[in-house]
């Protein structure tokens, strides 16, 4: 095979949707594409901005942080197991809290409980099952302590009522 085939091969996978660098890599080995050619696709690929890294971090942030309103932690994990470096995460988080006016990671995690749990009776169950959820979301161990203990307390005060 040459770079030509390798590059065509590699443009046709990135036309369904952006990829990392690691996964395009990752691809075109099991494309049976050589070490050579793998190596001068990717630099021709990052030359033309077909794959970046960093902006991928920025786009894969606005749509988990934003829309899903998933956790820094578990967004993090998630970017750094598609195989982007840990260097490249953190730039990428630091150039998009600074472009977005994004909430406090405590605040965008009780709100996320409230809004998927909209109850007035805060049991244990339910206080154990929106501890889960926001695990689940990529939240951090402060974080989910913080919001269940919000929920405990307001739990023990309508307990008192």
């Amino acid at each position: 095979m040459d770079t030509g085939k390798c590059r065509d091969i590699a443009l046709r996978y990135l036309a369904a949707s952006n990829k990392t660098v690691s996964e395009v890599r990752k691809y075109l080995v099991a494309q049976g594409c050589t070490d050579t050619e793998i190596a001068e696709t990717l630099a021709f690929l990052e030359e033309f901005h077909y794959v970046d890294d960093e902006a991928y971090c920025l786009q894969y942030m606005r749509n988990a942080l934003l829309r899903k309103r998933r956790g820094i932690a578990g967004t993090k994990r998630e970017l750094s197991e598609k195989g982007i470096e840990r260097n490249t995460i953190e730039d990428a988080l630091c150039t998009f809290v600074e472009e977005e006016n994004l909430p406090e990671e405590r605040e965008r995690a009780a709100h996320a409980a409230v809004t998927l749990f909209r109850t007035d009776n805060a049991d244990d169950k339910l206080i154990a099952k929106i501890a889960r959820k926001l695990v689940y979301m990529g939240y951090d161990k402060d974080t989910v302590y913080e919001v269940v203990g919000r929920f405990m307390r307001k739990k023990e005060t309508e307990f008192d009522e």
